[in-house]
């Protein structure tokens, strides 16, 4: 049994998610380690969380803070940072699942690696119709330290896979509050430049994917916070010169998909052939190959 202080707050920021919430606090509840607090920040849903988790059986205990209006979801983020005062911050979306050694394999490593700021591990993508993804069962830990030159070619950071020192992401100034969908990179990147970041190779996060998602509803506002962040936080970066290419190929890859999700444009090879990466041409591939698929298939 935990007693006192926690070491660990797992932030979670609600808003309608009332579809989701049995398999989030499952996800949170089936966790091997057990030195935390769960915070859930209702973003003024329409419906209360805490009538939701009234009629939810076999819950941890949450501590719940509602808002009077609906803020930008970092915003929001930022709000519920201010007061946390944990060691670290673990962040899980509404949407996504963990697996039950995830807080407890991020936790080993970072006792030996106290130089580490944040921590994030690998993901499988699944869809909202199916069962949930097989995810690492495996006690072993491999990690990696990045360098923000190798996080920038190979940007693949799932919010509900971090792991922040609180004291770091203070340090920093918390997320950006203007940004909806980049927050979580902005962050991501701007630790890399002053601390150390590493990424534990497991597979340990589920990333759902489902229409409903901010990041599928708002892929032209995640253009607009991508080209912002070119022309603001980029270049004031350490070898920003060195991938800058890569992350206009980023944005051009964003582009691409928001066009086609909207029907504003259609599939083609010039498309293809203007992506300069290989990585997003496979994924560009890719999408045109899951959105050609039945509904109720996985990814």
């Amino acid at each position: 049994m935990v007693t006192g202080k926690p070491r660990v707050t797992i932030l979670v920021n609600y808003l309608n998610g009332s579809k989701f919430l049995p398999s989030l606090l499952e996800s949170i509840g089936r966790q091997t380690f057990r030195d935390f607090e769960t915070l859930i920040i209702d973003n003024a849903s329409v419906v209360p969380v805490t009538q939701e988790l009234a009629q939810q059986s076999q819950i941890a205990i949450v501590k719940v803070v509602r808002l009077e209006k609906t803020l930008r979801l970092y915003e929001a983020r930022n709000l519920a940072c201010k007061d946390i005062s944990t060691e670290f911050i673990a962040f899980h979306d509404v949407d996504d699942i963990w697996a039950p050694q995830k807080l407890k394999s991020q936790m080993d490593f970072l006792a030996k690696r106290e130089d580490i700021d944040l921590v994030f591990t690998g993901f499988r993508p699944f869809s909202s119709l199916t069962a949930e993804p097989r995810l690492s069962n495996s006690n072993s830990i491999r990690a990696q330290t990045l360098s923000l030159e190798e996080l920038a070619r190979s940007y693949s950071v799932p919010m509900s896979s971090l792991l922040v020192r609180t004291s770091a992401l203070k340090d920093l100034g918390g997320f950006r509050a203007d940004y909806e969908i980049i927050g979580d990179f902005d962050l991501t990147m701007r630790a890399a430049e002053v601390g150390k970041v590493a990424k534990l190779h497991k597979r340990l996060t589920g990333v759902r994917i489902h229409k409903g998602s901010t990041g599928s509803l708002k892929r032209s506002m995640q253009v607009d916070e991508m080209r912002d962040w070119e022309s603001t936080t980029g270049p004031q970066l350490n070898s920003w010169n060195s991938w800058k290419a890569h992350y206009q190929d980023e944005i051009e890859f964003v582009r691409l998909i928001s066009g086609l999700q909207s029907g504003i444009t259609k599939p083609s090879t010039k498309h293809l052939l203007g992506l300069s990466s290989q990585r997003r041409r496979l994924a560009y591939l890719r999408f045109l190959i899951g959105s050609r698929r039945p509904k109720g298939t996985d990814l």
